[in-house]
C-alpha cells in the first residue's frame, strides 16, 4: 500500500511551498518490512493555481448572484460553457456542474434567428475585435421563447485566435414588447394624422407649427 500525504512548509523568506510525499513499503520474502521507498515532488505551482481557480470561481459565483443577467464563461478550446446561477432562473434549465456544451446552447436559439446569429458571430470571431453583442430569441425549458441581449468580451491567444469568451445574457422581452407597441402606436398616429379628413397640426410649446397634415395645407392654401 502506497502512503501519500502533502507537506506545507514555511520557508525562511516566509513563503510557503507544498510537497507531495509518496512512500511504498518493501517486504522480504518472509513478509517482513525491510525498507520504505519514496520520493517527494514540489507541487507549489499546482496548489497556487488551484487556490487562484477557487478564488476565480467564487468571484464568478458572487457576480452571478449579484445580477439578474445570465453570466457565462465559454472555454473555446474544450467547447464547454460554464453558466452562472441566474441562467437557471432566467431559462429554467439545470445542467450538471453548471456546464453546457456550445453545440447544445446553439440549438436553443430560435431556428429563424440561428443563421443570422452564426453569420454575425463568425464575422466577429474571424476579425480582430474583442467585443461581441447580439440580440435573438432563446428557448426556455417550458417551450417558450424570450428575446435576449447577449454581450461578451473575447479573449485571444498571442496569435489572435479566440480561446475564451465571457459574457452575459439579459432578458429583454418586456423591453422589446414596449418598443414594438410604441412603434405601432406611432405608426397608427402617423397614419391617422396624414389621412385625416380634418386639418391637423403639431405645435411646439412656443406656438410654432412643427408639422401639419395635407388636409390643413389644402384648407389654408399652402403646400406641405
Amino acid at each position: 500500500t502506497v502512503i501519500e500525504w502533502i507537506d506545507e512548509i514555511k520557508k525562511k523568506d516566509n513563503t510557503t511551498v507544498f510537497y507531495t510525499r509518496k512512500f511504498a513499503p518493501v517486504f522480504s520474502q518472509k513478509g517482513e518490512l525491510e525498507m520504505m521507498v519514496g520520493f517527494g515532488v514540489d507541487i507549489t505551482a499546482q496548489k497556487n493555481a488551484e487556490a487562484a481557480l477557487k478564488i476565480s470561481n467564487e468571484r464568478f459565483s458572487y457576480s452571478s448572484k449579484a445580477t439578474s443577467d445570465a453570466i457565462w464563461d465559454w472555454n473555446m478550446i474544450t467547447n464547454e460553457i460554464f453558466i452562472g446561477e441566474s441562467y437557471s432562473i432566467l431559462f429554467g434549465y439545470q445542467f450538471e456542474n453548471n456546464t453546457i456544451s456550445a453545440d447544445v446552447c446553439e440549438t436553443l436559439i430560435h431556428p429563424e434567428d440561428r443563421e443570422a446569429y452564426n453569420q454575425r458571430f463568425e464575422e466577429v470571431i474571424t476579425s480582430n475585435v474583442n467585443k461581441w453583442t447580439d440580440e435573438y430569441r432563446y428557448l426556455k425549458s417550458d417551450g417558450t421563447y424570450v428575446n435576449v441581449s447577449d454581450k461578451a468580451i473575447i479573449i485571444r491567444d498571442p496569435n489572435g485566435q479566440p480561446i475564451r469568451m465571457i459574457g452575459a445574457m439579459r432578458d429583454i422581452t418586456f423591453e422589446k414588447k414596449l418598443k414594438d407597441e410604441l412603434q405601432e402606436s406611432e405608426e397608427q398616429f402617423k397614419g391617422a394624422f396624414e389621412n385625416s379628413a380634418v386639418g391637423m397640426a403639431l405645435i411646439n410649446s412656443e406656438g410654432y407649427y412643427i408639422e401639419v397634415n395635407q388636409r390643413l395645407c389644402d384648407m389654408l392654401g399652402y403646400t406641405n
